[in-house]
């Protein structure tokens, strides 16, 4: 394995907010949509590994592919979450209507 030591000084430091600084900027100022500015960000950071920090092209391409695999399966989760939130919404809705309709005994 090659010497790991990463150089800590100010232009590191900016490089790797540079990816940060861009969402930002796209989202924000610009007032992009995440879908659109999410691959910018994505390819500005594989740029400043690539450049400034002398990562290898497999280290970039795995990264990639486990953001994109991490991604969906938020998606996914956050679908099965806003699902079951709705379905348990929606019964609670149901058995309101349900006590307001029975007889009560007094």
């Amino acid at each position: 394995m090659q010497n790991s030591q990463l150089p800590v000084d100010l232009l590191h430091w900016a490089l790797a907010l540079l990816p940060i600084v861009v969402l930002l900027v796209l989202l924000v100022v610009m007032r992009w949509k995440a879908p659109q500015a999410g691959p910018m960000g994505m390819f500005t950071a594989a740029a400043v590994a690539v450049l400034g920090f002398a990562t290898p092209w497999e280290t970039i391409a795995v990264a990639s592919a486990k953001g994109i695999w991490d991604a969906d399966l938020v998606q996914r989760l956050a679908a099965v979450h806003l699902t079951t939130t709705t379905s348990i919404i929606r019964f609670h809705g149901f058995i309101q209507r349900v006590y307001t309709v029975l007889p009560r005994n007094q």
